[in-house]
């Protein structure tokens, strides 16, 4: 399941440690290549639901209200959509720029675990 979020749930600290990775999609309502890659976005969201590693999905839209475009800009850098990003225990881990079908939304999230479990295995 894909959770919408807004740049005030972005603001609020996570609780920590938290073994949870966050996947986040930074969206725009009218961008085709958002459009286009958001079914399967949410298939991978399903098809992780029930996995050992605990993983949630979210998006944002990056481009309104004008406020949030800002926020997201200034706060993760972020200039175009779609762009993906995960983040574990509330810090950056890898992001993915342009969207794509299941094959590299799957890619992005194995990548993502990857890279967690390269940064923070065993470490609690």
């Amino acid at each position: 399941m894909v959770t919408e979020i807004t740049m005030e749930d972005m603001r609020t600290p996570l609780p920590e440690p938290d073994n949870i990775i966050r996947i986040v999609m930074f969206y725009g309502p009218t961008c085709g290549p958002c459009k286009a890659t958001m079914p399967h976005y949410e298939m991978i969201s399903n098809m992780f639901e029930n996995m050992p590693v605990d993983i949630k999905f979210f998006k944002i839209n990056a481009w309104e209200p004008s406020e949030q475009r800002e926020f997201v800009s200034q706060v993760y850098g972020v200039s175009g959509v779609p762009h993906f990003r995960a983040f574990f225990r509330g810090e950056f881990v890898v992001d993915k720029i342009g969207g794509g079908d299941e094959v590299a939304m799957r890619a992005f999230i194995y990548q993502a675990i990857d890279e967690v479990f390269k940064l923070y295995g065993g470490k609690e």
